[in-house]
């Protein structure tokens, strides 16, 4: 399954390159088919991470997971329903390969307000991202962020470490503040 999802990840991704360079001028001004939002590491899984929003299905964020020779061998895909209020947060997390695993995903989106967010993690260092900003293209209006983090061992078996994330405004004003974040231990 896993070979199955990289495979039909980098088909997509092959083909949406190649379509850009191949298509007429007037065709390439739809904008990028994704934006990444960060990349990482995560050292007890041998493993390096990146973090993208794509453009289609709308609100889908990628989380790639790739071995030690930098090939793709697992993609978590959470995508959200619908774009949240201009002040609030909507996220889910991922515990790769399930518990106990001191390695996690955190990712969501975020209304058209919320510049900036702060991930409190239990028994990690907390984390402020900016938000990326869905290029006008993409007809939605949404912010997305995603990050890895790796845990404290006394953790490990913790399902949801992503405490609270916090919704800032470009001043750092807090806007709205999100307490039960989805874990999907996996």
């Amino acid at each position: 399954m896993r070979n199955a999802r990289a495979r039909r990840l980098g088909l997509a991704l092959l083909a949406g390159i190649c379509s850009s360079l191949v298509a007429a001028p007037g065709a390439s001004a739809q904008g990028p088919e994704f934006v990444t939002l960060g990349q990482g590491s995560f050292p007890s899984l041998n493993s390096t991470w990146q973090a993208l929003a794509v453009r289609e299905p709308p609100r889908t964020i990628f989380f790639d997971l790739y071995d030690d020779e930098g090939s793709l061998y697992y993609t978590y895909a959470p995508q959200f329903d619908q774009p949240p209020p201009k002040r609030l947060v909507t996220a889910i997390s991922y515990r790769p390969f399930g518990l106990p695993t001191v390695a996690t995903f955190v990712g969501g989106v975020a209304g058209t307000r919320v510049k900036t967010v702060k991930i409190i993690f239990d028994g990690a260092p907390m984390q402020k991202l900016r938000t990326v900003k869905a290029p006008p293209e993409w007809g939605f209006p949404v912010r997305y962020f995603g990050t890895g983090a790796n845990v404290a061992e006394s953790s490990a078996s913790t399902a949801q470490v992503a405490k609270t994330i916090k919704a800032l405004d470009g001043r750092g004003k807090l806007l709205s503040k999100l307490t039960n974040v989805l874990t999907n231990p996996v």
